[in-house]
């Protein structure tokens, strides 16, 4: 009995086992087919003219996220990235509070950093936020201003191969 057990388990969707990770497609987010605003708006935070070059450069490419949103990414160091979220409807930008920086320095595990899709509010992160806490795997929902914690699955950090 255990094994037909196992494979009904094992056969379930996306995010229907226990303690996994819910799946991009239970949240999704409509493609968005507006025109965007015709420039980044670098005054809708004080750190957006700091990083003019790097958010500029990834407005440019387009929504990645969310439907109308681009996540916008860059290094801080060794492992680690920054990511900004801008509004393509009108060029807001927002950095983040709950996901300031991701790291995975010292996470020896296949998946690492970020992981998102246009048609979708989630944000998964394999690694550590903000280079403290537990390392593991995290999903956010985007809220449409900051993130928020959905689901964690700590994980220790694994071994070298």
């Amino acid at each position: 009995m255990r094994p037909i057990i196992l494979i009904a388990i094992l056969a379930l969707p996306d995010g229907t086992r226990a303690n996994a990770s819910p799946g991009f497609s239970k949240f999704p987010a409509p493609v968005w087919s507006g025109i965007p605003a015709p420039a980044i708006n670098l005054d809708s935070h004080p750190d957006a003219g700091r990083f003019r070059t790097v958010l500029r450069k990834a407005y440019g490419q387009g929504a990645n996220f969310d439907g109308k949103f681009t996540i916008a990414s860059w290094g801080c160091g060794t492992s680690c990235t920054v990511i900004a979220v801008i509004d393509q409807s009108n060029g807001k930008v927002f950095f983040p509070k709950s996901v300031p920086f991701v790291s995975w320095a010292g996470w020896w595990h296949k998946d690492y950093g970020l992981s998102f899709r246009k048609n979708s509010r989630l944000l998964k992160v394999s690694g550590q936020i903000a280079g403290h806490g537990d390392f593991g795997r995290y999903t956010f929902e985007w809220t449409g201003q900051d993130f928020k914690l959905i689901h964690k699955i700590a994980a220790a950090p694994g071994n070298p191969e």
